[in-house]
């Protein structure tokens, strides 16, 4: 193989800008090879210009993956705003989280975000004094879907949560106590 340095160094010359993995195999056997100091300069550039090269490379898959980011987020935008336009705002939030995770800092996704929410928070609050009416007037299992109706709409809300818990801690004894009825019934 000695002998041929001279040849592997030509090849990862060759193959620096056409065949970035041969060129870098070539340059592996050459470089434990080389023996002069001329042949080393001429391995050190192609080592410099494949650097050089998978850099470029690198730089463009990011740039790639940027636009593809961007492209995706705009598809969502006009998703979540074509979901406000059609008064769906749970589905415009739960795009614009989407949004966020592409573009965090994206500005028109804030005054969307917003804009849902506001429009969706007359509603949530409609739910919940529904919800309220019902579970006072003894309707448990009407008050729990009208809750959970809420909760859909808002699902971080920790009141409605504690509502619906309560109303569930309610039911479930009523139904421990009917079961204990049929059953001290039974045996009598």
């Amino acid at each position: 193989l000695a002998g041929k340095v001279e040849d592997l160094t030509r090849c990862c010359e060759y193959h620096a800008s056409t065949d970035a993995a041969l060129a870098r195999r070539c340059l592996r056997l050459a470089s434990r090879l080389a023996d002069t100091p001329e042949l080393e300069q001429r391995l050190a550039e192609v080592e410099d210009q494949l650097a050089a090269s998978e850099q470029l490379a690198a730089e463009r898959r990011r740039s790639s993956l940027e636009k593809e980011r961007e492209l995706r987020a705009k598809v969502l935008l006009d998703a979540a705003r074509a979901a406000i336009q059609a008064n769906d705002y749970r589905r415009a939030l739960d795009i614009l989280d989407q949004v966020a995770e592409l573009q965090p800092d994206d500005r028109e996704l804030h005054g969307l975000r917003e804009e849902a929410s506001l429009m969706i928070s007359p509603q949530v609050e409609a739910l919940v004094k529904l919800g309220d009416r019902l579970y006072l007037d003894e309707q448990l299992d009407a008050a729990l879907a009208t809750w959970r109706a809420a909760l859909d709409l808002r699902p971080e809300d920790e009141d409605i949560q504690a509502r619906i818990e309560r109303a569930e801690t309610v039911l479930n004894r009523l139904d421990a106590l009917r079961r204990e009825q049929q059953g001290s019934e039974k045996s009598q």
